[in-house]
């Protein structure tokens, strides 16, 4: 057996494990560490530390990405971005494209509509609940929409039925439903440009200690 030492961090929190990818072999480290055996984990909790593992593994191996042109930023948001980033938001991105820091935004646009054309489409995350993966968030003032999935667009319309979990500034009243990103972004509502793909329950997680 080859056992792997890796720590993973989630909520503020990080725990160290020793893993076998190959054999599917999974053990938890006491903390404080060296102070015992080490310790069997849940299948659910085995899995997820596997998936982890080999997701890691896969971006290690991939190769050295070229750098974005500004024509593949402008070919992303004719693409992809015009349906999910309003125009005043757009303005501002195109100032920081004809900046210092213009590669930088070159690159963000291309990633970023990658992402959104590889998201799941309406139904595709049906009963995963909680666990179901958050790929886009919209913010304005106190609001904020999280995406889970995109409309399908099935009849050319647009993004008007994405799917995702709305809190308008009441955390009692927050719930789950379709979100029109066309009305959204109409109203300059931005998307997070920084927002990195998470659970609903770790959305819900971070909402409750904000």
């Amino acid at each position: 057996m080859n056992l792997q030492r890796i720590e993973i961090s989630n909520e503020g929190a990080t725990t160290f494990y020793k893993v076998d990818a190959i054999l599917g072999v999974v053990f938890k480290e006491p903390l404080p560490l060296g102070t015992g055996s080490l310790l069997f984990v849940p299948t659910d909790e085995r899995e997820r530390v596997l998936t982890w593992v080999k997701q890691a593994a896969a971006l290690s191996e991939q190769p050295e990405r070229k750098p974005a042109a500004r024509s593949d930023a402008i070919l992303a948001w004719d693409r992809t971005l015009k349906h999910f980033i309003g125009k005043h938001q757009w303005s501002a991105i195109k100032q920081g494209m004809a900046g210092e820091e213009r590669q930088y935004f070159y690159d963000m646009m291309v990633d970023l509509a990658a992402r959104i054309e590889a998201m799941p489409k309406t139904y595709e995350q049906d009963g995963k609940g909680d666990q179901a993966i958050v790929h886009l968030h919209y913010f304005r003032g106190g609001c904020d929409w999280w995406i889970s999935e995109k409309d399908s667009d099935p009849d050319g319309e647009g993004q008007i039925q994405a799917f995702g979990y709305a809190n308008l500034g009441d955390d009692q009243n927050a719930e789950l439903g379709y979100i029109s990103i066309a009305e959204i972004i109409g109203a300059n509502v931005e998307i997070d440009l920084h927002w990195t793909p998470k659970t609903l329950e770790q959305v819900k997680a971070q909402r409750r200690t904000a």
